[in-house]
């Protein structure tokens, strides 16, 4: 006795109607229990599947019990046809709404990804219009401020004079090498580099920043091949995200955990990874302007609001991808994807700025 799963199947293989009555004399001669066998109710006596089919592909079946005998009669038979062409309808209705919901979402991302971008360019070509003559202004200004320095009395008020002459114009100068990122403008030197030994590197460094009311927790995955990318500006990336994370949590404390694994996606390897701090959170009216140039919510002279702004130019200069998930008083999760690089000499890895490589 075939049992009802297999008629379903078929049901939806061919596309056709299938019907089963119960034998009614096997039970009264035979004493058999005929629903354990074809996987029907106790009161269940004929059974029917009616293909769900749109534009000729049968995307499921819809099945109907009866506890009557000989169930099913053509009339009745072409009305559950009607049904089931209603249901179809209605299935494909419901897809077809999911899918230009996605596809709106997918291209509203897309409009906001390229509008940041274009706001990119546009600092990038005005830092790259000022950027040589501020250097030139730049450089005499350092120059002479160090000569006076070292002519300056020791611990006179000339000397320390000057060094604070000197540690604003090493800031400025650093500031338009920051800018120059987002033009592009600025050498980079793309090699293989192991993201787990930048990362060390970058929370070693703040260890000895972080106040002890922020615990630092992390989880590397030693074993992952390297990304093609700049060790300097990956670097940088974790410098100015873990610097957000403690002025997040600067008043309260808490937990900065980073997190790092190896998934695929598609045919392609790729770095995930997780930056999170149980700060107070982003608020919502702003999170679509947290990579904007330039803003900033920080008090005045504690951020340039270029931190998250080059986190996101250095990415997406890497090919890479960030998001982030936020919320008032739980804190901020970024998430960022970046490419394994296939062809790669180990010993060539994380020169730039020192790293040994830890394999």
């Amino acid at each position: 006795m075939r049992k009802y799963p297999e008629i379903i199947r078929e049901t939806i293989q061919s596309s056709e109607v299938r019907i089963l009555h119960k034998n009614t004399a096997e039970d009264r001669f035979l004493f058999s229990e005929l629903h354990k066998k074809t996987g029907c109710y106790m009161n269940c006596n004929s059974f029917c599947s009616l293909p769900l089919t749109v534009n000729q592909q049968t995307i499921g079946a819809m099945n109907i019990h009866s506890g009557e005998k000989e169930a099913f009669l053509s009339q009745e038979l072409d009305l559950l046809q009607e049904v089931a062409a209603d249901i179809s309808f209605a299935i494909t209705a419901i897809h077809e709404r999911q899918q230009r919901r996605q596809a709106e979402k997918s291209l509203r991302e897309h409009e906001t990804q390229l509008m940041m971008i274009q706001k990119m360019e546009a600092v990038g070509v005005l830092a790259a219009g000022i950027a040589h003559d501020f250097n030139n202004i730049l450089q005499p200004m350092l120059g002479y401020a160090e000569i006076s320095m070292d002519d300056a009395p020791k611990d006179s008020m000339l000397e320390k004079n000057m060094k604070e002459i000197l540690t604003a114009g090493r800031r400025a100068k650093e500031l338009v090498q920051r800018i120059l990122i987002f033009g592009k403008k600025s050498e980079q030197t793309l090699e293989p580099v192991y993201i787990s030994t930048i990362l060390k590197e970058a929370l070693k460094f703040m260890r000895a920043s972080l106040p002890s009311t922020i615990e630092i927790r992390y989880k590397l995955n030693k074993e992952s091949k390297p990304i093609l990318g700049n060790a300097t500006q990956i670097y940088q990336i974790f410098i100015n995200l873990f610097t957000n994370a403690y002025h997040a949590m600067e008043n309260t404390g808490g937990i900065l955990e980073v997190r790092m694994s190896d998934i695929r996606i598609g045919d392609q390897n790729m770095i995930h990874l997780t930056i999170s701090d149980t700060g107070k959170g982003i608020e919502e009216h702003i999170r679509e302007r947290i990579f904007e140039p330039y803003f900033t919510t920080k008090e005045e002279g504690k951020g340039t609001g270029l931190g998250l702004s080059i986190v996101y130019g250095i990415i997406m200069n890497h090919d890479g991808q960030i998001d982030f998930e936020s919320a008032p008083g739980k804190g901020t999760i970024f998430t960022i994807f970046s490419a394994v690089y296939r062809y790669f000499r180990a010993s060539a890895c994380c020169q730039h700025i020192g790293l040994a490589i830890e394999r």
